[in-house]
């Protein structure tokens, strides 16, 4: 889910000549070829229809709904779509390219789906990730270690929300481990994947490696985060390693939110407090 403002809505309307309900050249079965061969997403599904049936209201549509990062992708892909048009000047489009690429580095900063992400915390009465997200929004530029071990932090804060909504026990494991568990009950393991199902291969691909993301957000939070000693001649790192982190933290996280709200847990399961918060 996107933050964009209608300004923000006319630039991408201006770079792809959406004004009269069009996208570029597409006709309607060009548009839905596309978006399933770029994305292996059906445009024309009811969840991309709140703003109406046209072309230019399906992608307004997927906009609206769909992750920063994914909306970042299309765009670019749609831009490189209309660099390779007949008609396509270079000359008199550079302001539309510049202006749309504004809007996709917004889109790409992992500042706007931190607001995603407030919006979770609200709804789970999180108090303790809202602060997360303010140190991290704060820490970044000033103090990249910081914004390392709190992406850390959220993450597992995010685990353990999940494992506790759906009355899951959670002692003292590490990330990876409650990573494990939390991708368990959302069935997001490869194995929940049935050999035949629509473009098996790559979603096992994708799914295996949600785990590689929790490992890598482990690990360097281990070797430059805030939290564990270290070697005195480690060099510091940036804002650049700091929004890597912050980066691969927020989408892992957001995913896993939205995953949960759209999979409720079996009303069959018998809530469990965690023994965490016995203690």
């Amino acid at each position: 889910m996107t933050s964009l403002k209608r300004t923000e809505y006319r630039i991408i309307d201006q770079a792809f000549g959406m004004g009269g309900g069009y996208v570029l050249d597409f006709s309607n079965r060009t548009l839905s070829e596309w978006f399933e061969d770029e994305f292996n997403i059906d445009i024309y599904a009811d969840s991309y229809a709140s703003r109406g049936d046209s072309k230019a209201n399906r992608v307004r549509s997927f906009v609206d709904v769909e992750p920063a990062p994914l909306v970042a992708r299309m765009l670019r892909a749609l831009w490189k779509y209309r660099e390779r048009m007949a008609d396509y000047n270079a000359g008199t489009e550079a302001r539309d390219k510049e202006q749309l690429f504004e809007v996709i580095a917004k889109l790409d900063d992992p500042a706007l789906r931190l607001d995603d992400i407030k919006a979770h915390a609200l709804r789970f009465d999180a108090a303790h990730i809202a602060d997360q997200i303010r140190r991290m929004e704060g820490s970044i530029v000033k103090d990249p270690a910081l914004a390392i071990g709190t992406a850390k932090e959220l993450v597992e804060s995010c685990f353990k929300t999940i494992l506790r909504e759906r009355g899951i026990d959670y002692d003292k494991e590490d990330l990876p481990q409650l990573g494990k568990k939390v991708f368990g009950a959302l069935r997001l393991l490869p194995n929940d994947i049935p050999e035949a199902a629509r473009g098996a291969k790559a979603i096992k691909t994708m799914l295996s490696n949600l785990a590689t993301v929790v490992q890598g957000v482990a690990e360097i939070r281990s070797l430059y985060g805030t939290g564990h000693g270290r070697d005195g001649k480690v060099r510091g790192v940036t804002p650049r390693h700091a929004r890597l982190a912050v980066g691969s933290a927020t989408t892992l996280v957001n995913f896993a939110f939205e995953t949960h709200l759209e999979s409720p847990a079996s009303e069959s399961h018998v809530h469990k407090t965690s023994k965490e918060h016995l203690a």
